[in-house]
């Protein structure tokens, strides 16, 4: 990634990347364009949260008022006593392939 970034810095210095730049500085400030873009994202904006959400729910913005907040802890959460450690158990051992026998040699 960093070949890219540094190709995409040189592009930009240099003056076919300067003229670039001011080129699609010039396109985000036209009006026309911009309407577009606002056009867009409102759009896009609309389409998402009516699939995140069922028709008639609010907005999930905020968090039911029975869910505690993410900071607090129940003294059920809480253990005092070790969690014993999980037995290893080695992979099992197969046995190699066996080997066809040649019915020609003695």
């Amino acid at each position: 990634m960093a070949g890219l970034f540094s190709k995409v810095a040189k592009f930009a210095s240099s003056p076919q990347g300067r003229a670039a730049i001011e080129k699609a500085k010039a396109a985000a400030n036209d009006p026309k364009n911009r309407a577009k873009l606002d056009q867009a994202v409102a759009k896009v904006k609309s389409k998402g949260a009516a699939l995140q959400r069922p028709a008639g729910a609010p907005p999930a913005s905020t968090p039911p008022a029975s869910t505690p907040p993410a900071t607090e802890v129940r003294a059920e959460q809480v253990r005092d006593e070790p969690v014993p450690p999980r037995p290893v158990t080695p992979p099992p051992v197969t046995p190699p392939p066996a080997t066809p026998q040649d019915p020609y040699t003695p």
